[in-house]
């Protein structure tokens, strides 16, 4: 993670980035919530970054990592595809937690419902 961050930095030219994200931490969900987290809030603390977050799919998965994660645990959560125009199943669970957590939230894929081809 650290060496990824820190190569990541050279290629954009930048010596610190606003918000890093864990991205998908459920495909290995105990590497994520230990290792992955400690090393970018190393980087947190460090000012490499200035938020550490979570890049996420499905909301449940978030609310897990922010109840097991060390404090002060993630800034903040992307939330793809599950606060939507048709699909509102992300906030029921997360979005009280994070409002109690003082977590921001970034909504992602916000009209991404299922297209449709609309005859005339």
């Amino acid at each position: 993670m650290l060496r990824s961050a820190a190569e990541s930095l050279d290629r954009l030219g930048l010596d610190r980035v606003d918000v890093l994200h864990i991205h998908d931490p459920d495909e290995d969900y105990p590497t994520a919530v230990t290792e992955a987290y400690r090393a970018l809030a190393e980087l947190r603390r460090d000012g490499v970054i200035g938020a550490l977050s979570l890049g996420v799919n499905h909301a449940d998965v978030a609310a897990r990592f922010l109840r097991e994660a060390p404090p002060p645990g993630p800034d903040c959560v992307l939330l793809a595809g599950r606060y939507t125009l048709l699909d509102h199943s992300g906030p029921a669970e997360l979005l009280p937690l994070c409002a109690e957590r003082g977590v921001a939230v970034m909504a992602a894929g916000v009209h991404g419902a299922k297209r449709r081809r609309i005859t005339p």
